[in-house]
């Protein structure tokens, strides 16, 4: 595999040390010649300048301040494939990777040409918590995360390689070509900025692609208590979070994406009911 034709995207909007620390990662890559293309969707805090001065090997696409991520997203995929991109990595701005990474997601893929690669996602620090190794049912209502018993033994202890997951998200996923090809970008108009990455994932699979996550090759994020479970966050911004396309609870996206891939149809109304309780649950015992 020519490294060349493999482009990493990174949608970004303000947070201007992260994304300065995400690029210094790519810089201390064991592998070169690949391309980075960051898409600044209107950052007002010297994002713009700081890419300029500092990263003069990285191309920036300007948005308007309305891409979000999955508009950002798009808009540097489409232009990879048009320099002639053969592999798109997704990643977050607030990241940090080992020095080889990206030869382990090229390798993974040059084992598995037809699948999609993803990444063991961990929190930054010591002891790291697990934020992702792989879905065990894409089912919205049964979906769990997979619990690797002696996973941080260290990173992949007895379950490493490539794993079978039901979906991925976009926070460090390796995707060909030929997968956009057959079934084109992330879904911005109706999943502008949450839950475009898992409903891209599963229609990739839908179309025949298979879906891994490399358990030897993690992507470590920051450790956001108010994401993982509710804690510190009040009732009425709670309730908020429903009406907020900012949020992952965001109703017209949350019963989009959920009826599209619901596998039974006829209960969705019951389902929709039920899962809105479940984030009510969920609330109540973080508090």
């Amino acid at each position: 595999m020519n490294v060349e034709t493999v482009f990493i995207v990174i949608a970004v909007h303000n947070r201007k040390e992260s994304t300065k620390s995400f690029l210094n990662c790519l810089r201390r890559q064991i592998c070169s010649g690949f391309k980075a293309v960051v898409v600044d969707d209107g950052s007002t805090d010297g994002t713009q300048e700081m890419l300029e001065q500092e990263f003069p090997e990285v191309v920036c696409l300007k948005g308007n301040g309305y891409l979000w991520w999955t508009g950002a997203t798009n808009l540097g995929v489409q232009y990879a494939l048009a320099q002639g991109a053969e592999l798109i990595v997704t990643l977050n701005n607030d990241v940090v990777i080992k020095e080889d990474y990206i030869q382990k997601l090229v390798e993974a893929h040059q084992l598995h040409p037809k699948a999609l690669i993803g990444s063991l996602n961990l929190t930054q620090g010591e002891p790291p918590r697990l934020l992702y190794s792989g879905i065990i049912s894409h089912n919205p209502w049964t979906a769990k995360y997979v619990k690797r018993g002696r996973l941080l033994e260290p990173y992949g202890g007895e379950f490493n390689g490539l794993m079978p997951t039901y979906s991925l998200p976009g926070r460090g996923v390796l995707i060909s070509r030929a997968v956009f090809d057959k079934i084109g970008l992330f879904d911005e108009k109706h999943l502008r900025h949450y839950a475009a990455d898992y409903d891209f994932s599963l229609r990739a699979a839908e179309a025949g692609f298979e879906l891994l996550v490399n358990m030897d090759n993690p992507v470590f994020s920051p450790y956001e208590p108010e994401r993982a479970g509710g804690k510190k966050q009040s009732a009425s911004a709670f309730i908020k979070s429903f009406f907020s396309f900012r949020s992952s609870n965001y109703l017209p996206v949350s019963l989009r994406y959920n009826f599209r891939h619901h596998p039974h149809k006829w209960y969705f109304p019951v389902f929709a009911l039920l899962d809105i309780g479940r984030k009510i649950i969920s609330f109540k015992r973080a508090k």
